[in-house]
């Protein structure tokens, strides 16, 4: 990851959503320009405003879904705190 973009609470105070680069490590790479995630920040927030949201399915996960057909290694690192990280091929 290169870029992390500062960003708003998402409507109902589910979480955030932020825009996020990322660069490969290698020689041939695409550059990722989508991406699907949310990041908790515990709790239910009840805003001042309705409607609001609970918790979406995908809170706290991120999608990248590569176009290639053949298989794209890479590394993975996440810097702070982490509970049972997982990652699907």
């Amino acid at each position: 990851m290169t870029e992390i973009a500062k960003s708003e609470l998402i409507t109902g105070g589910a979480g955030l959503d932020c825009e996020v680069a990322f660069t490969a490590t290698g020689l041939f790479y695409k550059n990722v320009s989508g991406y699907s995630g949310t990041i908790s920040i515990g709790g239910k927030i009840y805003p001042y405003e309705y409607p609001y949201a609970y918790a979406d399915v995908t809170q706290n996960t991120l999608l990248i879904d590569s176009d290639s057909h053949g298989d794209s290694p890479c590394r993975v690192t996440v810097y702070g705190p982490c509970t049972n990280p997982v990652w699907k091929h």
